[in-house]
């Protein structure tokens, strides 16, 4: 594959992740973009999180295949990263059902 049939795949991967959403922009507040103890990925995928958190009661339920493919990371590495920003204290997970989880960021 060359670099422009690099780009299409990317490209087609990423419209079809924006079809299903009302997308307007993302905002990531200043003590988190300026966090120096945050990578630049941890800090989107907590700003992808937050867009994400549209139920009061269930907050972001999107799937790690879903935020690996969105930032183009494994869903290990993923996992990985949710499981270290629960612990630093930036997400929780505010519900499982055995099949699903409910992510929120926490306010600082």
């Amino acid at each position: 594959m060359n670099e422009v049939e690099d780009y299409k795949e990317v490209y087609q991967k990423k419209s079809s992740l924006e079809e299903n959403r009302g997308f307007k922009g993302i905002w990531i507040p200043k003590e988190t973009w300026l966090n120096t103890d945050l990578s630049i990925i941890e800090k989107c995928l907590i700003a992808e999180i937050d867009s994400l958190d549209n139920d009061k009661q269930r907050g972001c339920f999107a799937s790690n295949e879903y935020l690996s493919k969105f930032l183009g990371i494994t869903e290990g590495t993923t996992a990985n990263l949710i499981s270290k920003l629960k612990k630093m204290g930036y997400l929780k997970q505010i519900f499982f059902d055995g099949r699903r989880r409910g992510l929120r960021v926490v306010s600082n």
